[in-house]
């Protein structure tokens, strides 16, 4: 069936005014590869303040992109339409018809061969008791508890630490969001369960790959926000494994860098282009991350630990990579962070693999992990410079339902099972009395 065509002018400006609808990327066709050139081109949407071709900026989707995928399926399969091409329509099959006009690098960029699963997770209704239980921070005094046995107390941007004797470390991971350096943007119910299992399930993983990591025991051991851990000396560095052009990576590509751990990119690359080979890319940790070279990295950590390190990272991420494509998830980059135990041997700790950690595609195209809570963010500094931000209830609510959708996908024969009769920090209290960590404290006894 032959269709009429427009002029990419005629189609700009019908297409003007024009938004992503939210839901457009919920859409489902058998025919593959147009569903990937229009997740593409909304990807670029999304992020047209980085687009490099003046013409690819004026490219939009029309509302209704459902039904545009519906009828385009149909036209591919010559078969006759129901309704014919909106003129709104029209003008985006024009445009990606018309594929020279974007930058070539879209055409060639590929995305992760991702198989969807046989069932979506149902969205999780987030509630008002979900945001009374939801726990900002945990001190057992507060239940009538005490620690055990000594401990020393310390604060991360997500996880509460408290170093035990014995070289081991309780992490309770809660609910608080950070994002773009920015801590206590609110709380995010059941993000520090969803977090805390989904760690650890990749690092028993790693363990099955022959990576070491400090994972001692946690979640059904204990309770669903604790894990216990070996204590180590953590590596001054961070490792960012990257497949994707993406985050401060693309920044510093726009700025002229060209060299990306020991690995030197190509020039004319665009946000979100897939790279040739996976890199190993190294930062420094603190408030502000800064770049290292490979060559620096060695320094800081130690020649053969260093090789260590990037041989463990690389084993990690295409294992990973690999299980969760078969999940229906696509990991574009990670960052992971290693120690030495306490006879000097290299392991992974930390996060590994959250959405927090990582940049989390699924097969519909959706993102799974923390970027929109960076964009909102993002746009709030921008109205309130100097104000102090915190995230809506409406974006807390879409972040939780997402960590969760990403825990159900990955660990479809675990579903993500609410807490819904008592405040988290009180759960968590009595798991670790039961488990002899914390007892009655004396004013109770």
């Amino acid at each position: 069936m032959k269709t009429p065509t427009i002029s990419i002018a005629e189609a700009r400006q019908n297409l003007a005014g024009l938004q992503v609808p939210q839901d457009a990327l919920e859409a489902k066709t058998e025919v593959a590869l147009l569903l990937k050139v229009v997740n593409e081109v909304i990807e670029r949407i999304r992020d047209a303040e980085d687009f490099p071709d003046d013409k690819a900026q004026q490219v939009v989707v029309t509302r209704d992109l459902v039904s545009f995928i519906g009828k385009m399926a149909q036209i591919l399969q010559d078969k006759p339409l129901s309704h014919p091409l909106t003129q709104q329509e029209l003008a985006l099959k024009t445009i990606i018809e018309e594929s020279s006009e974007l930058p070539k690098a879209q055409k060639s960029n590929d995305p992760l061969n991702l198989i969807p699963p046989e069932n979506d997770p149902s969205i999780v209704e987030i509630t008002d008791t979900d945001y009374e239980n939801a726990l900002e921070n945990f001190d057992p005094g507060k239940y009538g508890m005490q620690w055990s046995k000594e401990v020393e107390q310390r604060k991360g941007k997500v996880r509460d630490i408290f170093a035990l004797p014995d070289n081991q470390t309780l992490f309770i991971t809660t609910d608080r969001q950070s994002a773009n350096n920015i801590e206590n943007l609110g709380l995010v119910p059941h993000k520090g369960a969803v977090l805390n299992r989904v760690s650890n399930f990749w690092k028993k993983q790693a363990h099955a790959w022959g990576i070491p990591t400090d994972l001692i025991k946690g979640g059904s051991d204990i309770d669903a926000n604790v894990t216990i851990a070996k204590t180590g000396t953590a590596l001054p560095v961070e490792v960012v494994v990257r497949n994707y052009l993406d985050g401060t990576a693309f920044t510093r590509y726009k700025e002229g860098q060209r060299k990306f751990g020991s690995h030197e990119l190509s020039n004319g690359l665009n946000k979100g282009n897939r790279l040739d080979q996976i890199v190993i890319d190294a930062t420094t940790k603190g408030k502000k991350d800064k770049a290292l070279s490979d060559a620096a990295a060695s320094i800081f950590v130690g020649a053969d630990d260093w090789q260590t390190v990037k041989k463990y990272s690389l084993k990690f991420f295409e294992k990973a990579q690999k299980l969760a494509a078969g999940k229906g998830l696509g990991i574009r980059d990670l960052k992971l962070e290693f120690a030495r135990d306490k006879d000097g041997k290299i392991m992974l700790i930390d996060e590994a693999l959250t959405p927090d950690s990582a940049r989390i595609v699924s097969y519909t195209g959706d993102r799974l992990d923390k970027d929109r809570i960076r964009k909102v963010v993002r746009e709030l500094q921008k109205s309130n410079p100097a104000g102090k931000i915190k995230l809506s209830r409406k974006d807390t609510t879409e972040a939780a339902q997402n960590y969760i959708k990403f825990h159900d996908i990955l660990m479809k024969d675990e579903p993500f099972e609410k807490e819904e009769t008592q405040p988290l920090g009180q759960r968590i209290a009595d798991n670790l009395l039961e488990a002899g960590y914390l007892q009655k404290s004396q004013q109770t006894k």
